[in-house]
């Protein structure tokens, strides 16, 4: 992520995981393939587990009043995108999940008038990052197949 600390990044998507109370085995799956994907390992990997506990404390205000301020546009856009993705990872996009989006959004210095369509484009791009996935689930060979096709039946 240009610009914005990985761990962020991440704790980020455990705002919006956390956000409805519960972290369902869907949004875990996402967000730890996501983390190894990146190259998260040992004492990170460990930090975000304990993130996604809901058992441990944890203020989604101070984690994305410290993100924030580091935002670009383009840093933005990825955690936007990828938290939807992550929202709609056990099938319901959750209003509580979009109220920390939109808490990102006020505290980044989005207008409010500005937001409806930032949240459209959001929902737009995670589905269209999603039908990719699909896509490449069915077209990929057997042997690259059933991991992919496990990515997206996490979704």
């Amino acid at each position: 992520m240009d610009g914005m600390p990985i761990e962020l990044y991440f704790a980020v998507l455990a705002c919006v995981a956390r956000a409805d109370g519960r972290v369902t085995q869907e949004e875990r799956h996402v967000i730890r393939s996501a983390a190894q994907a990146a190259g998260l390992t040992g004492d990170v990997l460990a930090r975000l587990e304990r993130l996604l506990d809901m058992a441990t404390p944890f203020s989604s205000e101070d984690v994305l009043a410290e993100i924030a301020p580091g935002m670009t546009a383009a840093t933005l856009a990825e955690a936007i995108r990828d938290a939807y993705v992550l929202a709609a990872a056990d099938q319901e996009i959750a209003p509580a999940e979009v109220a920390v989006i939109d808490r990102l959004f006020a505290l980044v210095g989005i207008a409010e008038h500005r937001r409806p369509a930032l949240h459209e484009w959001a929902r737009r791009a995670a589905e269209h990052h999603l039908d990719g996935l699909a896509l490449l689930s069915e077209a990929l060979p057997k042997t690259n197949h059933e991991s992919a096709r496990e990515d997206v039946h996490s979704r």
